[in-house]
């Protein structure tokens, strides 16, 4: 998710909108992307009765986001990082052939 977000985030235009699915909105991970996304945007949050009924699934709509703000910065240079550590941190171990 971490990826999708990086890359939604950089195609976002300034005041624009963004459509997140997320799970377990009790989740500590979940609650800091309310968190952030609610200083630097418009949310409501959306649950389907029908398709999400039982499951943890809902749905995060956030309008005029404020990619200039600080904690819009912020949170972009740490999902950035995290997804750079996620993606690449294995490969360290790996001897390169030269």
């Amino acid at each position: 998710m971490v990826s999708q977000l990086v890359f939604a985030m950089h195609r976002l235009k300034p005041g624009g909108s963004i459509v997140l699915l997320l799970h377990r909105i009790e989740s500590w991970d979940t609650v800091c992307i309310l968190h952030a996304f609610n200083e630097f945007s418009d949310i409501q949050l959306y649950k389907h009765r029908k398709a999400h009924a039982i499951k943890s699934s809902f749905y995060l709509v956030a309008k005029r986001v404020n990619m200039e703000h600080h904690t819009a910065r912020g949170s972009m240079g740490y999902w950035k990082s995290l997804w750079r550590y996620l993606t690449f941190e294995h490969f360290k171990e790996i001897p390169l052939g030269r």
